[in-house]
C-alpha cells in the first residue's frame, strides 16, 4: 500500500534474554516503539523463584506482561534453541569452566534412556561430539548412550571437583571412550530422514503450543536458531502453521531458491553487519556479505 512505501526498520530480539525485559522493554515503552522477540519456550521458566538472578532468560510472567501490553510480539526461535551432535568425532568433554558462549540460552537435545530430552547442561565428563543447530542441514548423530554413561560414571566415582583437577583427565576420559569402542559397543548412528522430520515437527509444534498456553501469543513467524536451516525447513514450518521464516542475510539467488507458495522468507541483518559499521580501514557492506557467504560455504 502507499502507506508502506517509505523505508522502515523492524526491531527484533533473539533468544528472549533477560536484558529484553530489563533494558529493551523500558526503552520501548519510553519511546513508544514495539518489537518482535524470537524466544525459546522450552528453556523458559514461570518465575524467578529458585532460579537465582543469574538465569539468562526472561520468565513466562514477564513474557505475558510484555505480550499483554503489546510492547513485544512473541514469536518462535526454536523450542530450546537446540544443539545436537552431528558426527562421531569427540571434540571435548563437559567440564567446569568450559568456554560455551551459548550456555544457558541454548539447550542440548540428547538421548536419555532411549528418549529425547532437552537439557541445559550436559553431565560432567559426558563426551561432546561434533555439534550444530538442530535445524541445520546436517543430520543428527545419535551416539551410544552407554559411552556417555561410562564417562559420567568415571567422573562421579572420583568426585566431580577432584576429577577435573587431575592432570590428564581428558586422556582418561578418552581412554574410557576407546575401551567402550574396543569392546564392540555400538558407537551410534545417524538419524533417518523420517526421524528428522518427526523431531523437527515435534519441536516446532511444542513451541507454538507453549507460547499460546503460557503467554497467549499466536505464532506465525519462525527465526531459525543461528540463522541456519536445511532445505526441508520451509515445508516443515508450513506444516506447523508458520507463514514467515527469518534467516541470516541471504543473497537474492538464495532467497529465490527458497521461494514457495506457503512461507515467506525474510533475510535479517545479523550482528556481523551491525557490529562492523563503516569507517576507515573497515570492510564495506558488500565485502562483508561476500565474506559471510564464503564462511558459510566453507562449513
Amino acid at each position: 500500500s502507499g502507506h508502506d512505501a517509505g523505508r522502515r526498520v523492524v526491531l527484533t530480539f533473539d533468544d528472549g534474554r533477560r536484558t529484553l525485559w530489563t533494558v529493551a522493554v523500558p526503552l520501548l515503552r519510553e519511546f513508544g516503539f514495539r518489537a518482535t522477540a524470537f524466544v525459546s519456550p522450552g528453556l523458559m521458566r514461570e518465575d524467578d523463584a529458585g532460579n537465582g538472578q543469574d538465569d539468562p532468560l526472561i520468565t513466562w510472567a514477564q513474557a505475558r506482561e510484555m505480550s499483554r501490553e503489546g510492547t513485544v510480539d512473541l514469536q518462535v526461535h526454536g523450542f530450546a534453541h537446540s544443539r545436537v551432535f552431528t558426527g562421531p568425532r569427540v571434540v571435548d568433554f563437559e567440564h567446569p569452566g568450559r568456554d560455551d558462549p551459548d550456555r544457558g540460552v541454548s539447550g542440548w537435545l540428547v538421548r536419555r534412556n532411549g528418549r529425547d530430552e532437552i537439557v541445559r547442561e550436559l553431565r560432567p565428563g559426558e563426551p561432546i561430539y561434533e555439534f550444530g543447530s538442530r535445524w541445520s542441514a546436517a543430520p543428527r548423530f545419535l551416539p551410544c548412550e552407554g559411552v556417555a554413561d561410562a564417562c559420567a560414571e568415571r567422573v562421579a566415582e572420583s568426585g566431580t571437583e577432584h576429577f577435573f583437577t587431575r592432570p590428564g583427565w581428558r586422556r582418561e576420559l578418552a581412554g574410557v571412550v576407546a575401551r567402550r569402542r574396543a569392546e564392540g559397543i555400538d558407537d551410534g548412528r545417524f538419524e533417518t530422514p523420517a526421524e528428522r522430520r518427526e523431531s523437527l515437527e515435534g519441536l516446532l509444534r511444542r513451541s507454538v503450543d507453549a507460547l499460546a498456553r503460557h503467554a497467549g501469543a499466536r505464532s506465525t513467524h519462525f527465526a531459525l536458531p543461528w540463522a541456519e536451516g536445511g532445505d526441508d525447513v520451509a515445508q516443515i514450518a508450513a506444516a506447523c502453521g508458520m507463514r514467515h521464516l527469518h534467516w541470516g542475510h541471504l543473497f537474492p539467488a538464495e532467497l529465490t531458491s527458497r521461494d514457495d507458495s506457503t512461507v515467506r522468507h525474510h533475510p535479517r541483518l545479523k550482528e556481523i553487519f551491525l557490529l562492523r559499521l563503516p569507517g576507515p580501514d573497515r570492510l564495506g557492506i558488500v565485502e562483508l556479505m561476500r565474506d559471510e557467504r564464503r564462511r558459510r560455504q566453507a562449513r
